[in-house]
């Protein structure tokens, strides 16, 4: 006998569970609308995802909250869940080189020095071709630069975007992510937060939400949307498509009619970066008795491909006898590819030599206890981390990934979507809010 197959009809079937999807359906609800969201995964959230490790809060997704206005969407959207929020700066780490401590002021010279190569780069923009990449730009500029200066040139390239300056447009790498809707906004003060899974719960009350509800197909008939899976059936008036770049550009869902020409134009262009995280939990934190910082940055270091060399702590939270004292350590762009290549006892291995090379010790691996690791761009639900412009894209490629298809009917949001904020938490809320407002405007709600 044949599966039976789940048919329903709703007025919206929002497709992802991620904070856009949930901030739409949010929404869409409370205009009064009957929604329903299909999550692919056994869990809410996407490309936010906390666990816990012996004790200790850990984000393996998003987590930095880009700003501290009041009026902040993602700040809101921690607060709803009496979450804090931990102020973080480069120079709360310790600055190291081949196990010697540099003096702190380092830091804030190298990062000063970098922010002038990078003006320098936006001022060649006006004669640079329209497909020139920030390389393009920056190598002449750091050719006598000093070693930890181009140290945190690539550093802020590969972890704010998960690229190489190679891999980002001159004329548009620096899209701004921190909150411009106030004028009491001011760029900076930046916050890491946890445990996001309390917000994206607090986000997802009241919805229904279906797990394991993996969306093949987008079909648009004369009357309905059908929305299909190995099991299930749905139809709608409208669909929203709130899935991650990476998917959309792999092709694992199936449109009727083909998406536009534009759109498709669009999905080649914007690029989807790579970011992975190690998270190693240690008996004791040695780093802190041979550095006397909880974090560590080493700069530069020669080792090949991964090259770990940014390790941040989280014992702030619950620091207790029996939790384990845990670093993160952050890659991105080319050495988070090479990380995501490497096998499980591989990987630990490299992360603690690069440690003990940093520290100038031979302990990291005798210490730790347990490790966990994201693989992002192997994830068959996301294919990445988050989106950001190559030579050759423009800002019009957000607007056209935001666009509704099939006759306003199929409606698109997520950080890729937002030409304000894209690659941020906020973006993706506001632009689940923004599809939800065009969804009730269409269907006399708004």
């Amino acid at each position: 006998m044949a599966a039976q197959v789940e048919s329903s009809t709703f007025d919206v079937v929002v497709i992802g569970a991620g904070l856009a999807g949930l901030a739409c359906a949010r929404a869409l609800k409370g205009g009064g609308l009957d929604v329903v969201v299909l999550e692919a995964r056994e869990r809410l959230g996407g490309r936010v995802h906390s666990v816990d490790v012996d004790g200790v809060d850990v984000e393996l997704g998003a987590q930095w909250v880009h700003d501290d206005a009041a009026s902040h969407p993602a700040r809101k959207f921690c607060e709803r869940a009496n979450l804090k929020l931990r102020g973080t700066s480069w120079e709360q780490a310790a600055l190291v080189c081949r196990g010697e401590r540099r003096p702190g002021a380092e830091i804030k010279r190298a990062r000063a020095a970098a922010e002038r190569a990078f003006g320098a780069a936006r001022a060649a923009r006006r004669t640079a071709k329209a497909d020139a990449s920030l390389d393009d730009a920056l190598r002449p500029l750091l050719a006598g630069a000093d070693a930890v200066t181009q140290f945190f040139v690539r550093l802020e390239n590969e972890l704010d975007y998960g690229a190489g300056a190679e891999e980002l447009s001159l004329h548009h790498w620096d899209k701004d992510e921190y909150w411009r809707e106030v004028k009491s906004s001011k760029k900076g003060g930046d916050a890491l937060a946890g445990p996001l899974a309390s917000a994206v719960a607090a986000l997802s009350e009241g919805l229904a939400v279906r797990l394991g509800h993996a969306v093949t197909a987008v079909e648009t008939g004369d009357d309905v949307v059908r929305v299909r899976g190995d099991a299930f059936e749905l139809a709608a008036r409208r669909v929203v498509v709130a899935v991650p770049l990476g998917c959309l550009k792999e092709g694992s869902m199936a449109f009727a009619p083909n998406l536009s020409p534009r759109k498709t134009h669009a999905l080649a262009a914007v690029g989807f970066s790579r970011f992975e995280k190690v998270v190693l939990a240690f008996a004791e934190p040695f780093w802190e008795r041979v550095v006397g910082r909880r974090h560590v940055i080493h700069a530069p270091s020669d080792a090949p491909l991964p090259r770990f060399e940014v390790f941040f702590s989280l014992n702030a939270a619950r620091g207790t006898a029996k939790a384990p004292h845990v670093l993160v350590a952050i890659v991105g762009g080319a050495d988070a590819t090479a990380a995501e290549a490497e096998d499980d006892a591989t990987l630990r291995l490299l992360v603690c030599d690069a440690l003990d090379a940093a520290l100038g010790t031979a302990e990291a691996a005798r210490h730790c206890r347990r490790m966990l690791r994201t693989q992002w761009s192997r994830d068959e639900f996301a294919r990445g981390a988050y989106s950001y412009l190559p030579p050759g894209a423009t800002p019009e490629d957000y607007d056209a990934l935001a666009r509704p298809e099939h006759r306003g009917r199929v409606l698109f949001c997520g950080e890729h979507t937002s030409r304000k904020y894209p690659a941020t938490m906020h973006g993706a809320l506001l632009s689940g809010e923004r599809e939800a407002k065009r969804v009730l405007g269409d269907l006399g709600r708004g």
